[in-house]
Protein backbone atom coordinates (compact mmCIF):
# COMPACT_ATOMS: atom_id res chain seq x y z
CA UNK A 1 0.00 0.00 0.00
CA UNK A 2 1.66 3.19 -1.22
CA UNK A 3 1.53 6.24 1.32
CA UNK A 4 -0.66 8.06 -0.37
CA UNK A 5 -3.23 5.34 -0.50
CA UNK A 6 -3.06 4.36 2.73
CA UNK A 7 -3.20 7.90 4.20
CA UNK A 8 -6.06 8.62 2.15
CA UNK A 9 -7.67 5.45 3.55
CA UNK A 10 -6.63 6.19 7.46
CA UNK A 11 -8.31 9.69 6.69
CA UNK A 12 -11.63 8.08 5.30
CA UNK A 13 -11.81 5.86 8.29
CA UNK A 14 -11.05 8.14 10.56
CA UNK A 15 -13.86 10.68 9.35
CA UNK A 16 -16.21 8.08 8.94
CA UNK A 17 -15.64 6.70 12.99
CA UNK A 18 -15.82 10.29 13.93
CA UNK A 19 -19.19 11.02 12.55
CA UNK A 20 -20.48 7.35 13.74
CA UNK A 21 -19.57 9.03 16.96
CA UNK A 22 -20.84 11.93 16.29
CA UNK A 23 -17.31 13.78 17.53
CA UNK A 24 -16.65 17.13 15.71
CA UNK A 25 -13.24 18.43 15.68
CA UNK A 26 -13.50 21.94 17.26
CA UNK A 27 -10.82 23.19 15.16
CA UNK A 28 -12.97 22.20 11.73
CA UNK A 29 -16.73 22.63 13.19
CA UNK A 30 -19.10 23.58 10.75
CA UNK A 31 -20.05 27.05 10.79
CA UNK A 32 -23.90 27.81 11.18
CA UNK A 33 -24.54 30.41 7.60
CA UNK A 34 -25.81 34.36 9.09
CA UNK A 35 -27.55 33.89 5.55
CA UNK A 36 -31.37 33.92 6.00
CA UNK A 37 -33.90 31.95 5.24
CA UNK A 38 -35.71 34.11 2.50
CA UNK A 39 -34.09 37.36 1.61
CA UNK A 40 -34.86 40.05 -1.54
CA UNK A 41 -31.22 39.87 -2.86
CA UNK A 42 -31.87 42.63 -5.91
CA UNK A 43 -34.54 44.55 -7.27
CA UNK A 44 -35.22 46.60 -10.52
CA UNK A 45 -38.19 47.99 -12.40
CA UNK A 46 -40.36 44.62 -13.19
CA UNK A 47 -37.58 42.12 -11.36
CA UNK A 48 -36.88 40.88 -8.25
CA UNK A 49 -34.38 38.44 -7.16
CA UNK A 50 -34.93 36.47 -4.01
CA UNK A 51 -32.36 33.99 -1.91
CA UNK A 52 -33.04 30.99 -0.37
CA UNK A 53 -30.49 29.55 2.18
CA UNK A 54 -32.38 25.88 1.54
CA UNK A 55 -33.61 24.75 -1.89
CA UNK A 56 -33.58 20.98 -3.16
CA UNK A 57 -33.99 20.24 -6.55
CA UNK A 58 -38.07 18.70 -6.30
CA UNK A 59 -38.63 21.79 -4.15
CA UNK A 60 -37.19 24.19 -6.83
CA UNK A 61 -39.25 21.73 -9.71
CA UNK A 62 -42.63 22.07 -7.45
CA UNK A 63 -42.06 26.32 -7.41
CA UNK A 64 -41.09 26.21 -10.82
CA UNK A 65 -43.75 24.78 -11.63
CA UNK A 66 -46.48 26.38 -9.71
CA UNK A 67 -45.24 30.36 -9.70
CA UNK A 68 -45.22 30.28 -13.44
CA UNK A 69 -49.11 29.70 -13.37
CA UNK A 70 -49.81 32.57 -11.26
CA UNK A 71 -51.38 35.58 -14.04
CA UNK A 72 -49.27 38.49 -12.85
CA UNK A 73 -45.91 36.70 -13.43
CA UNK A 74 -44.06 37.21 -16.80
CA UNK A 75 -41.55 34.40 -16.21
CA UNK A 76 -39.78 32.62 -13.31
CA UNK A 77 -36.83 31.08 -12.66
CA UNK A 78 -35.79 29.06 -9.46
CA UNK A 79 -32.09 27.80 -9.21
CA UNK A 80 -31.29 25.07 -6.52
CA UNK A 81 -28.04 25.41 -6.45
CA UNK A 82 -27.26 29.11 -6.59
CA UNK A 83 -31.22 29.38 -3.97
CA UNK A 84 -32.22 32.35 -6.33
CA UNK A 85 -35.73 32.59 -7.04
CA UNK A 86 -36.43 35.72 -10.01
CA UNK A 87 -39.68 36.91 -10.50
CA UNK A 88 -40.11 39.07 -13.90
CA UNK A 89 -43.71 40.89 -13.37
CA UNK A 90 -45.31 44.35 -14.54
CA UNK A 91 -44.99 47.37 -12.20
CA UNK A 92 -48.38 47.40 -11.21
CA UNK A 93 -48.08 43.97 -9.52
CA UNK A 94 -45.76 45.17 -7.00
CA UNK A 95 -47.76 44.20 -4.43
CA UNK A 96 -48.61 41.14 -5.19
CA UNK A 97 -45.23 40.47 -5.42
CA UNK A 98 -44.81 41.69 -2.02
CA UNK A 99 -47.37 39.31 -1.00
CA UNK A 100 -45.92 36.26 -2.67
CA UNK A 101 -42.53 37.12 -1.03
CA UNK A 102 -44.34 37.06 2.65
CA UNK A 103 -46.08 33.68 1.56
CA UNK A 104 -42.71 32.21 0.26
CA UNK A 105 -41.14 33.36 3.13
CA UNK A 106 -43.34 32.27 6.34
CA UNK A 107 -44.93 28.89 4.41
CA UNK A 108 -42.25 27.67 2.35
CA UNK A 109 -38.67 29.02 3.90
CA UNK A 110 -39.53 29.70 7.48
CA UNK A 111 -39.73 28.01 11.13
CA UNK A 112 -42.51 25.88 10.15
CA UNK A 113 -41.71 24.64 7.05
CA UNK A 114 -40.35 21.13 6.65
CA UNK A 115 -36.99 20.14 6.14
CA UNK A 116 -35.14 20.56 3.25
CA UNK A 117 -32.49 18.21 2.41
CA UNK A 118 -30.00 19.63 0.12
CA UNK A 119 -28.23 23.38 0.56
CA UNK A 120 -27.10 25.29 -1.51
CA UNK A 121 -23.28 26.32 -2.08
CA UNK A 122 -22.66 29.95 -0.41
CA UNK A 123 -21.20 31.18 -3.76
CA UNK A 124 -21.58 29.79 -6.59
CA UNK A 125 -18.91 30.81 -8.67
CA UNK A 126 -16.76 28.24 -6.39
CA UNK A 127 -17.19 25.60 -8.70
CA UNK A 128 -18.46 25.60 -12.13
CA UNK A 129 -21.65 23.49 -13.93
CA UNK A 130 -20.01 20.80 -14.78
CA UNK A 131 -18.22 20.62 -10.87
CA UNK A 132 -21.35 21.30 -8.96
CA UNK A 133 -23.13 18.32 -11.54
CA UNK A 134 -20.83 15.87 -10.35
CA UNK A 135 -20.96 16.96 -6.81
CA UNK A 136 -24.69 17.14 -7.33
CA UNK A 137 -24.78 13.67 -8.79
CA UNK A 138 -22.39 11.99 -6.22
CA UNK A 139 -24.24 13.81 -3.31
CA UNK A 140 -27.07 11.95 -4.65
CA UNK A 141 -25.87 8.32 -5.24
CA UNK A 142 -24.39 8.63 -1.53
CA UNK A 143 -27.82 9.78 -0.51
CA UNK A 144 -29.12 6.47 -2.21
CA UNK A 145 -26.55 3.93 -0.80
CA UNK A 146 -27.66 5.29 2.72
CA UNK A 147 -31.46 4.80 2.20
CA UNK A 148 -31.02 1.49 0.64
CA UNK A 149 -28.56 0.47 3.34
CA UNK A 150 -30.52 1.91 6.32
CA UNK A 151 -28.06 4.59 6.94
CA UNK A 152 -25.44 2.27 7.42
CA UNK A 153 -23.36 3.48 4.29
CA UNK A 154 -22.92 6.44 2.59
CA UNK A 155 -20.53 6.59 -0.77
CA UNK A 156 -17.46 7.78 1.74
CA UNK A 157 -17.84 5.18 3.67
CA UNK A 158 -18.56 2.44 1.46
CA UNK A 159 -15.17 3.35 -0.32
CA UNK A 160 -13.72 3.35 3.23
CA UNK A 161 -14.76 0.00 3.66
CA UNK A 162 -13.66 -1.40 -0.56
CA UNK A 163 -10.19 0.27 0.49
CA UNK A 164 -9.58 -1.12 3.87
CA UNK A 165 -10.93 -4.98 2.81
CA UNK A 166 -8.42 -4.16 -0.36
CA UNK A 167 -5.91 -3.61 2.08
CA UNK A 168 -6.16 -6.59 4.38
CA UNK A 169 -6.09 -8.10 1.37
CA UNK A 170 -2.71 -7.21 -0.11
CA UNK A 171 -1.32 -7.22 3.99
CA UNK A 172 -2.65 -10.80 3.83
CA UNK A 173 -1.99 -12.01 0.70
CA UNK A 174 0.76 -11.00 -0.28
CA UNK A 175 2.39 -10.16 2.76
CA UNK A 176 2.94 -6.21 2.01
CA UNK A 177 3.10 -4.08 5.19
CA UNK A 178 3.23 -0.64 5.76
CA UNK A 179 6.02 0.68 6.95
CA UNK A 180 6.20 2.13 10.91
CA UNK A 181 6.29 5.31 10.16
CA UNK A 182 3.98 5.28 7.61
CA UNK A 183 1.43 3.51 10.08
CA UNK A 184 2.86 6.33 13.23
CA UNK A 185 1.67 9.21 10.89
CA UNK A 186 -1.57 8.04 9.90
CA UNK A 187 -1.89 7.75 13.50
CA UNK A 188 -0.73 11.06 14.67
CA UNK A 189 -2.68 12.39 11.62
CA UNK A 190 -5.87 10.66 12.74
CA UNK A 191 -5.55 11.76 16.50
CA UNK A 192 -5.24 15.33 15.41
CA UNK A 193 -8.68 14.92 13.40
CA UNK A 194 -7.59 16.34 9.82
CA UNK A 195 -10.18 17.53 8.11
CA UNK A 196 -10.04 15.30 4.73
CA UNK A 197 -12.70 16.65 2.23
Amino acid sequence: MSYISGFMLGAAIAKNLRQALGVESPRYAKKTSARPPFALASSAKGRRRYRAAKISGELAAMLQGKLAKLPYLRKVEVNPLTGSILFEYDEKDAAKIDELAKVLKNRIFGSAAPAIKKIAPQNASEAGDLTRSIRGTLRDFSEWIRRNTGGIFDAGSLAALLFALRGLRKMIITKQYPSGTSMLWWAASLMRGWRTI
